[in-house]
C-alpha cells in the first residue's frame, strides 16, 4: 500500500507536464486513481487495526480463511453429496 501512493505520487508529479493527445488532459490523472486506492486501502487497515487495539473486533474476524485440511474435508463431502 505505502509503494503503490508513493509510486503514484511520484508517477503524477512527473507526469503533470505531460498532456493527453486525445483528451488535453495532463496524464498524471491516470496516476490520481491508484494514489486513491492506496489511500483507501491505508484508510480500511488504520480502521481495522484500531479496531484490533481497542478489542472491538470480534475473534471470528481475526483470521478469515480455511485451513487446507478443513477446506478438503468440505470438498469432499461436497462431492460425496453430488454423487447419485
Amino acid at each position: 500500500m505505502g509503494l503503490l501512493v508513493w509510486g503514484c505520487w511520484q508517477q503524477s508529479s512527473l507526469n503533470m507536464a505531460n498532456l493527453s493527445p486525445v483528451m488535453g488532459v495532463p496524464t498524471a490523472i491516470f496516476y490520481v486513481a491508484g494514489l486513491a486506492c492506496g489511500l483507501g486501502i491505508g484508510a480500511i487497515n488504520l480502521v481495522t487495526l484500531v479496531r484490533l487495539v481497542t478489542g472491538r473486533m470480534p475473534p471470528d474476524e481475526l483470521v478469515i480463511g480455511a485451513e487446507s485440511e478443513e477446506l478438503a474435508g468440505f470438498e469432499a463431502q461436497q462431492r460425496e453429496r453430488l454423487r447419485p
